[in-house]
């Protein structure tokens, strides 16, 4: 088919267009080089600061406290089969209108071609990241509450905080469900028009904080509409109605940003958007477990990351005197999968790295998943949080509507 030849190629000129153009018109904050990463080096706390440029601030962390990463061969990431047909069929309907909202969006990748000079362009990433190629149609987890560790003396080995691991009380939940209802791959025979569904996403907590509460969250299509979120608590007994956001923010930080920077993008309306740069760095694709849990001191070990083209976006609120919190995020240029980022809770940032594994769907088809997801906060030294989702995340639970309707479940 003459638009599979067409597209498959573009995603490689996109990368070298990016690259031309910031070589010869970025600032110069944007055109730091980073040093030559060839395969089978070993960064680790001796060399770091040689590869800084290449290297999110929260694997900078990790390894100044003892992972090593070995470089490996860039290889190409395969979309999964539906999804590029997806893109092959609707991609070329699909615009903005004058307010930075999609048009015509059915399923795939709203945008596989992107101008530099577009002063869309950083929205338009924006919008590839939220309904990119790996962003799963649901997803439940489990046994994800206790996450955060300390360092001990050395600052090489650390243990499970047991005391006080959810430190700023953000109330985290042990289990959770999440529920893609809008530009589904099965859009076509859902009935749902140009697969703009008006309920986008569909978002459930449970065993939350000590008192072991509920959560429930609604996104909806709607620039305008706010999320439906309600709070389940154990001493009332009743589902109660609040104004909760589901982004990062003052109240949530590391809870809204551990696994739903990977797996649910921000809403792209509640942010201004700016693409501060292109770089080449590190992403961990299929990189292997970065330590094993256990009940004594843990060490970090070796883990295999690869050179990545990413983008660079600064995501701004959009809402004066909002809570929501400003962030930078890298995101891969091939795969829109979030590598990592800053997150200013305060003007000094939390950091955040994501880590990913090659997998398979039920039906044998490959694809990309979170390995493991590390959150830094800058308020607390020598305290980080780890998600090792390996074996903790399921794809293809059968997952019941009323799960996510409070007055099924009074």
């Amino acid at each position: 088919m003459v638009i599979t030849a067409i597209i498959k190629p573009l995603r490689a000129i996109v990368i070298l267009v990016f690259t031309l153009w910031f070589a010869t018109g970025a600032t110069a904050a944007s055109l730091a080089e980073a040093p030559t990463l060839r395969p089978g080096t070993v960064i680790d706390r001796n060399n770091v600061d040689k590869f800084a440029e290449a290297l999110n601030p929260a694997m900078t962390y990790a390894i100044a406290h003892g992972l090593s990463v070995k470089v490996v061969p860039t290889e190409r990431v395969e979309w999964p089969t539906p999804y590029q047909q997806a893109t092959e069929k609707y991609s070329s309907q699909v615009s903005l209108d004058e307010n930075d909202s999609l048009k015509n969006y059915v399923a795939g990748l709203p945008f596989p071609s992107i101008d530099p000079a577009d002063p869309k362009a950083p929205v338009k990433i924006a919008y590839n990241w939220r309904w990119g190629p790996f962003i799963p149609e649901q997803v439940s987890f489990s046994n994800v509450a206790a996450r955060t560790f300390n360092f001990q003396r050395d600052d090489l080995s650390f243990v499970r905080d047991s005391v006080n691991p959810d430190f700023r009380n953000e109330q985290t939940c042990d289990r959770n469900i999440v529920l893609r209802q809008a530009h589904r791959l099965d859009a076509g025979s859902r009935g749902d028009g140009a697969g703009e569904s008006q309920l986008q996403w569909e978002s459930r907590g449970d065993q939350c904080g000590p008192e072991q509460g509920k959560f429930i969250a609604l996104l909806y299509a709607e620039a305008h509409r706010q999320p439906d979120s309600y709070v389940y608590l154990q001493a009332t007994r009743k589902w109660r109605r609040l104004a909760i956001p589901t982004v990062p923010n003052q109240s949530c930080s590391y809870t809204c940003s551990q696994i739903y920077m990977e797996y649910t993008p921000p809403a792209t309306h509640v942010y201004s958007w700016k693409l501060a740069g292109m770089r080449t760095v590190l992403g961990c694709l299929d990189g292997g477990a970065a330590f094993n849990d256990s009940s004594s001191a843990m060490r970090f070990g070796q883990i295999s990351c690869e050179p990545r083209s990413a983008y660079v976006l600064e995501m701004i609120p959009v809402a004066a005197g909002s809570d929501l919190l400003k962030a930078q995020v890298c995101l891969d240029s091939e795969t829109y999968v979030y590598l990592g980022g800053e997150i200013f809770r305060d003007q000094k940032p939390d950091l955040s790295s994501a880590f990913w594994m090659k997998d398979k769907s039920s039906s044998g088809a490959a694809r990309l998943v979170l390995a493991a997801d590390l959150y830094v906060p800058n308020d607390r030294a020598g305290t980080f949080l780890w998600l090792d989702m390996r074996g903790r995340q399921s794809f293809d639970n059968q997952v019941a509507e009323e799960l996510f309707n409070p007055k099924a479940q009074q």
